[in-house]
C-alpha cells in the first residue's frame, strides 16, 4: 500500500507488499523491498536500497546511496548521510528513559550517522549516538558512545579496535 501523497522518483522500484505512509519522499533509482514499512515524513535520497522487512520510523532523513539491509529498524528523526551501509538486523533506539505509560514524557534522542559509515550485521545503536564520517562498526556490536571519524569499533560495548585505512575513506 502506497499512500497517495507519497512522492516517488523516476526509476524507483517498490515491491507490492511494502507499506508507505503519507508525506514520504523517495528519490530516484531506489529499491524498496517486500514487507518494508516506511512511516510518515521519511525522506529517502536517490539510489537508496531498503531491503526486506525493514521498519523506517517517522521523520527519518536518509541521504543518497544509503543501503539499508534486511530486517533493520530505524528510529524517529534518525539522520543518515550519504554513502552509508546499514547491515542486516540493525536495531537503532532513541528513548533515553523507557516510560511505558508511567506518566512520564518520553525523552527522545535520535541517532546521527555521518557520510561514508559502514555498519555490519546485528548491530544495536543506543539513543543519541553519533557515528562520525567513514567510521566502521563491526558485527554484533552495541554502540552506546559516539564513534569518532575513521574509527573501527567492535564489541559490547563497542570500543576502538583500529582505524579505517586511508584508501577506504570517502
Amino acid at each position: 500500500m502506497i499512500h497517495e501523497s507519497v512522492k516517488v522518483g523516476e526509476g524507483t522500484v517498490i515491491e507490492p507488499t511494502a507499506v508507505i505512509e503519507h508525506n514520504v519522499t523517495i528519490g530516484k533509482n531506489c529499491y524498496i523491498g517486500h514487507f518494508v514499512q516506511i512511516r510518515p515524513g521519511v525522506i529517502l535520497g536517490d539510489d537508496c536500497k531498503v531491503k526486506v522487512q525493514c521498519y523506517i520510523a517517522e521523520n527519518g532523513h536518509f541521504g543518497n546511496n544509503v543501503n539499508i539491509g534486511e530486517q533493520c529498524a530505524t528510529t524517529k528523526y534518525m539522520i543518515v548521510e550519504d554513502n552509508v551501509f546499514l547491515g542486516p538486523g540493525l536495531m537503532a533506539t532513541n528513548e533515553k528513559e523507557m516510560s511505558h505509560g508511567r506518566g512520564k514524557t518520553p525523552l527522545f534522542a535520535p541517532s546521527y550517522i555521518e557520510r561514508g559509515v559502514r555498519i555490519a550485521a546485528s548491530v544495536s545503536i543506543g539513543p543519541g549516538v553519533r557515528i562520525m564520517r567513514n567510521a566502521m562498526v563491526k558485527m554484533k556490536s552495541l554502540v552506546i558512545y559516539d564513534v569518532l571519524p575513521n574509527e573501527i569499533v567492535q564489541g559490547i560495548p563497542a570500543t576502538r579496535v583500529g582505524y579505517v585505512p586511508v584508501e577506504e575513506r570517502i
